[in-house]
């Protein structure tokens, strides 16, 4: 059988011209840009606030008391295995 080509090749569609932008488009981009960045900036905030307060307690509390089984907090005794044992 013989095939002609001429026949057979596909046809490709003529290239369409860029649909112009409206402004309001522009603006809905740049306030869903401006509140990722936003939320960015306050989540390294929070962290960092995090960071500050609760990092002197980890120089006052040996890791020993904190990885301990004893979770008395009258006797000021934190030990986290019994914290986590009554998430879960």
């Amino acid at each position: 059988m013989i095939v002609n080509m001429e026949q057979s090749a596909p046809t490709v569609a003529p290239k369409r011209k860029p649909v112009p932008r409206h402004w309001g488009e522009w603006v809905i981009e740049n306030l869903i840009q401006l509140a990722g960045v936003s939320t960015l900036i306050i989540i390294g905030l929070i962290f960092a606030f995090l960071l500050r307060e609760g990092l002197p307690a980890f120089f006052e509390i040996s890791p020993a008391t904190l990885l301990g089984v004893r979770w008395y907090p009258i006797e000021e005794m934190y030990g986290l295995l019994p914290l986590l044992a009554g998430s879960f």
